[in-house]
């Protein structure tokens, strides 16, 4: 098999693992797992730390087959 360059994920998706060398599947499962870890978590604390502001606009009344005669 041809050499494998650091950091390439293509033959991680486009080959079959077994064929692949032990320390590039897992080298390419921990780096996977650590975006998992460090994704998540980013993510959830943006989501939280962000506050929805307030509008000043009022709602549009919505429209109901029911009121309409």
């Amino acid at each position: 098999m041809k050499r494998i360059k650091h950091r390439d994920l293509t033959h991680y998706f486009l080959e079959d693992h077994r064929r692949l060398p032990r320390a590039y599947v897992a080298s390419c499962e921990r780096f996977f797992k650590s975006l998992k870890l460090h994704g998540s978590g980013a993510r959830d604390q943006a989501a939280s730390s962000k506050q929805q502001a307030a509008s000043g606009k009022q709602q549009a009344a919505s429209l109901n087959s029911n009121t309409i005669k």
